[in-house]
């Protein structure tokens, strides 16, 4: 009888405890995947595969952006708000894992290596400084992104501005019927602001290209071959404008050349150049271009 009663109680025993041991597992894995889903999103910027080696020895240092954006979200990590369902994240607002500033900053700086320049801290050839003004994602029936970023670069040398503005990059999209997920939104997000790094990388190619600093030789060439691929060719002078603001049209003896900042290997002589912009008054100057020489000119146009 009392062997009987020892054996039920073993297996009554047993039997609780086990059961006691597998709620408790299941409460810790459910508090895991509800912290996991309510959790900020982890965005990481990834590496451009094939660089572009648009300007081999120039350097390019990158000033930390600040966050500049209006209203509460300055400063902050908040990015969005979350109206439809997103499979593994369960909240109302989009949070970032870091701040807005420095998944900016470390965007320009990796594209900026991709491109061939080099980026270094201190010493550069060139700073670039931003602010961005605006940087959101809001999930809904379709989701719209908005990034905004104010831009400077600045010659080292100099500290003259080489260039200035704003680049942004704003869409929407139809998640599609199996929805987001925490991949698909840094997907969006990385696309989006990749759009915004490099269409700033394109705009200021030829402003860079244009500097000292481009015709200097460099390790990665021979003197010899450095010096043939910077000089303008046999019989001609290189002619360069830049203009504050860019993207002025250039007119060189009455014929339309480009918008600056603008480069040109054109034969010796003396040449009417005219610069015009809607909002600015038109500007005349007469320039001398040499055989085998850099022409350089600098034009700052004046509000109508």
């Amino acid at each position: 009888m009392r062997q009987d009663f020892l054996d039920g109680f073993k297996e009554v025993f047993f039997s609780t405890g086990r059961k006691a041991l597998l709620t408790a597992w299941c409460a810790v894995i459910v508090s895991l995947l509800v912290a996991g889903c309510g959790g900020p999103l982890k965005v990481s910027y990834p590496v451009s595969p094939a660089p572009k080696a648009l300007a081999a020895g120039v350097t390019v240092g990158i000033t930390p952006f600040t966050d500049n954006r209006a209203g509460t979200d300055k400063g902050s990590r908040r990015a969005g708000k979350i109206d439809a369902t997103v499979a593994d994240m369960n909240a109302g607002s989009l949070t970032l894992s870091e701040d807005v500033g420095t998944l900016v900053t470390d965007a320009f700086t990796k594209e900026f290596s991709s491109a061939g320049y080099a980026v270094k801290s201190q010493d550069a050839d060139f700073v670039l400084s931003g602010e961005v003004k605006e940087f959101r994602l809001d999930v809904g029936s379709r989701d719209e992104i908005t990034i905004a970023v104010d831009l400077k670069i600045v010659e080292k040398e100099t500290g003259r501005e080489l260039w200035t503005g704003t680049e942004t990059e704003k869409n929407s999209r139809y998640a599609g019927v199996m929805g987001n997920t925490r991949a698909t939104l840094e997907h969006y997000i990385t696309a989006s602001l990749a759009k915004v790094v490099k269409k700033t990388i394109d705009e200021t190619a030829p402003v860079i290209a244009n500097t000292k600093a481009a015709y200097r030789p460099s390790a990665a060439k021979a003197p010899q071959e450095e010096k043939a691929a910077n000089e303008p060719p046999a019989g001609t002078g290189r002619l360069i404008v830049a203009t504050a603001p860019p993207r002025s049209k250039v007119y060189i003896n009455g014929v339309y050349w480009g918008l600056s900042p603008f480069s040109a290997d054109i034969e010796p002589g003396v040449y009417e150049l005219v610069v015009k912009q809607k909002g600015f008054k038109e500007n005349k100057e007469k320039v001398s271009v040499r055989a085998g020489q850099l022409t350089e000119l600098e034009m700052t146009m004046e509000k109508e």
